[in-house]
């Protein structure tokens, strides 16, 4: 890092001139692409294959046999056979990596707000240069490498930089790019950018690793098991073969002349075939293209993947443990009313209220409060204004920005000598600035119950008033009674201080300044949705930093909270024992004013339940419960921390799209089990038939080129139609497959029998008879042998 050779003006940032010029000169934010396989690569990977190996030694065998014999069309086909089969496998893997490589460029792009020409703007977190001022605020992770040089002291997690997990940085100290802000707000300079960053570097060392899912591991052991009997049955035909070709005195002596070859060579490439078709190759490739496809039309669905095994476990969801600001509700937070110095303003009188001389101080002194004491900010999106960073704040700075109170400026100017950022457990923000004569003002917001604890006095008509305990109740029964509504409520503190006082004595003898109520009604699908989930065996839970009644009302409307179930707070949830929350499991729909640590309780109790648990979050403490979850959902207005610590990101907020998530999931899973259904029909077919063709004494009914080709037709082409079908609405008629449920259930083990076995005796009838013999082949010619009846009968039960 070269900062001390970056100096940038931090309130008005760089000019567009500088941005052109430092892009020049330094590049951009963005980094080099991670060196990727080639299709060559990939090719060569597909002939590591053990069984594709010994085949083609098989096949070279029997090419320099048939120089002898004047025979080599099966030694030709064997390898044009082995060559598609691998074409059509390397195709795959490049157009796998391709789309993920897309869909991670995507979800890969942050949204950073930078200050240039005096504004602040979003832009995307590639485009940074070198120089620009950056905001950092709780929850992101810094963008590049830089120096911070204003705002609170930083608490940051590096631990994948420095080996550090909680470091605290003061203005003047540097930030890592990559770093996880976990407390504090400010600004920082940006001095390297992309891959002259610290993690650049780092991240050209570590590269991509290759994950594995855990139905691909599944999947991959049942593979193996299959194989391991296709082995056997494989040793079991070589031995009939020879056994019925010397009883049948089909091979005159044993002996190293060029028949007994032949006829060993022919036995060997059989078995060896056999061991090929068994193996279910397809499997992963299904699997493979099963999840490409899956994760690119997610993202169409506003849902983009981070973890592969999100895909398969979202499927397997029991409950889903939601949020409620911005996902059942639509997050578009707007002022109601407010009740300040003792009078309940609705949202048209407020606005008439705040150009009132009268209230002019009082509104004053709250519009400071709401410029300093935040972190949002006011910007433009696609010609719109919108609010990047907290929507409840965003809704009080559009309400001071109506009345063309000049926030930013304020925010620039105050002197912020102290800040508590907010959290869920703190359930409040405090912010001292200094003011003239010397003094330091001391603005806080919050929970009205928490704000309420730090004050002694309220404001009034006639100034500030002992807060006693009648003013205190009829304040909560304001907040009750707009959160019976489904309401937001956030209130208002302050005091002066002389300089220098400890920030232990900052948040206690305030004055109550007010009280903001702010809607954010529920969204109109989100009841639809719910419905939808409980016809599918998907049970809904809401657990929010909410009070009771709010979280209460929220579950009414959305059908969540129905009869005979119940609401706890985090407090009767903090004070009963594991045995005792498990005990009202199925009961418990609304958990109301939770903390981090309650959600992430609640969500190991109900995996210890056996339920398959998905969790919705956006804060940085949520981040814990993400982790925990089965399948962790960020929103994407949230935190960095929650997005990278989740598995899918839910990209518009929206419930909707969570229940989307879940049928794309269960169709994954769904797919899978029709091709290993199909695969293992075929196997018990191919297998069946040239085992009991050996020991009766018939033979090869099928070559080992026509062995190569139902497998072909089997492996590649049923994998892109069984793995690429789109889900249907019926998916949610059904129960989910939860923690335990086997692959293969036992009615596809039927299927598989019944199907299996009537084609084999099929087959038998056709190879024992010469039922097909006068009947035309595909070719237009005559079946003149019972082998190629066989083949061709095999082909179209495929």
């Amino acid at each position: 890092m070269e900062q001390d050779t970056v100096d940038s003006d931090i309130s008005h940032g760089l000019t567009s001139a500088e941005v052109v010029q430092s892009r020049e000169s330094y590049g951009t934010n963005a980094f080099s692409p991670l060196p990727m396989k080639t299709a060559l690569d990939f090719f060569k990977e597909n002939f590591a294959d053990p069984m594709l190996k010994i085949l083609l030694v098989c096949a070279a065998a029997s090419l320099l046999l048939g120089f002898y014999t004047e025979d080599w069309i099966d030694g030709v086909a064997i390898t044009v056979a082995v060559l598609i089969v691998t074409a059509v496998g390397t195709y795959n893997q490049v157009r796998a990596q391709r789309d993920y490589t897309a869909l991670d460029a995507v979800s890969s792009k942050e949204r950073v707000r930078v200050v240039r020409d005096g504004s602040v703007v979003e832009i995307d977190g590639d485009e940074l240069v070198r120089g620009d001022v950056v905001e950092v605020n709780t929850g992101d992770i810094v963008p590049a490498d830089a120096r911070f040089v204003r705002g609170s002291d930083l608490l940051v997690n590096e631990a994948h930089i420095t080996g550090e997990p909680d470091t605290w940085k003061a203005p003047g100290d540097e930030l890592f790019g990559s770093s996880r802000v976990l407390d504090g707000s400010g600004r920082a300079v940006v001095s390297g950018v992309g891959d002259a960053t610290v993690f650049g570097k780092v991240r050209r060392e570590i590269g991509e690793r290759d994950k594995t899912t855990p139905l691909q591991e599944r999947l991959e052991d049942l593979a193996g098991k299959i194989g391991k009997f296709g082995t056997y049955a494989a040793v079991f035909t070589f031995v009939a073969l020879v056994a019925s070709g010397l009883l049948r005195d089909e091979v005159e002596q044993i002996g190293f002349n060029a028949d007994t070859l032949e006829f060993l060579l022919e036995a060997l490439t059989i078995a060896i075939t056999i061991i090929v078709v068994a193996v279910p190759e397809g499997l992963p490739l299904a699997v493979t293209l099963s999840l490409a496809y899956t994760t690119r039309k997610m993202a169409q669905d506003k849902a983009l993947v981070r973890e592969l095994a999100a895909c398969e476990t979202m499927g397997a969801a029991t409950i889903v443990c939601s949020d409620k600001t911005g996902t059942l509700t639509t997050g578009a937070m707007t002022l109601a009313s407010a009740d300040v110095g003792g009078h309940v303003w609705e949202t048209t009188l407020l606005d008439s209220v705040a150009g009132d001389p009268a209230y002019a101080a009082t509104f004053k002194a709250l519009a400071e409060g709401i410029a300093v004491n935040s972190t949002a900010d006011l910007v433009e999106r696609e010609g719109k204004q919108a609010v990047a960073g907290n929507s409840t704040e965003g809704a009080l700075l559009r309400w001071i920005d109506v009345h063309g109170y000049p926030y930013r400026t304020v925010r620039e100017e105050a002197v912020v000598v102290k800040r508590r950022e907010f959290n869920s457990t703190r359930k409040h923000m405090l912010t001292a600035i200094e003011v003239k004569g010397g003094s330091w003002r001391v603005h806080a917001k919050g929970a009205p119950e928490i704000v309420l604890g730090m004050c002694d006095n309220v404001n009034t008509d006639d100034g500030p008033a002992p807060l006693d305990e009648v003013k205190r109740a009829a304040i909560l029964s304001t907040v009750r009674e707009h959160a019976t509504r489904g309401n937001r409520t956030l209130g208002f503190a302050m005091k002066e201080v002389p300089a220098g006082t400890g920030e232990q004595d900052l948040d206690h003898g305030m004055t109550f300044a007010g009280l903001f109520i702010i809607a954010d009604p529920i969204r109109p699908e989100v009841s639809e949705a719910i419905e939808r989930c409980r016809r599918a065996g998907v049970r809904v839970m809401i657990i929010t930093g909410d009070i009771f009644e709010t979280a209460q009302e929220i579950g009414r409307q959305a059908g969540i909270l129905r009869e005979g179930e119940i609401v706890l707070t985090g407090e009767q949830f903090r004070e009963m024992d594991d045995a005792a929350v498990t005990e009202q499991l199925g009961k418990i729909a609304v958990l109301s004013r939770a903390l981090p640590d309650d959600k992430k309780r609640m969500v190991e109790l109900l995996q210890a339940s056996g339920e398959v648990v998905s969790v919705t979050g956006d804060g940085v403490n949520d981040a814990p419960a993400l982790i925990t979850a089965d399948v962790g959902f960020s929103m994407g207005s949230g935190s960095k921390v929650a997005r990278e610590a989740s598995d899918i990101v839910i990209v518009d907020d929206n419930f909707v799209s969570l229940v989307r998530a879940i049928r794309w999931g269960r169709s994954v899973f769904e797919n899978i089990r029709k091709f290993l259904q199909f695969q293992l029909t075929v196997n018990v077919v191919a297998l069946g038939t040239a085992f009991l063709a050996a020991i009766f004494g018939y033979g090869t009914p099928l070559t080992a080129v026509q062995l190569l080709w139902v497998n072909l037709i089997m492996d590649s082409l049923a994998a892109l139609a069984l793995a690429l079908e789109p889900p249907t609405d019926q998916l949610f008629d059904q129960p989910p497959h939860g923690r335990t449920e086997p692959l293969i259930s036992r009615s596809m083990w039927t299927s598989v029998l019944a199907v299996g076995f009537f084609a084999l005796g099929v087959l038998l009838v056709i190879l024992t008879t010469d039922i097909l013999m006068s009947v035309p082949d595909f070719v237009g010619s005559q079946v003149n042998t019972a082998g190629q009846s066989a083949a061709d009968a095999a082909a179209a039960i495929e």
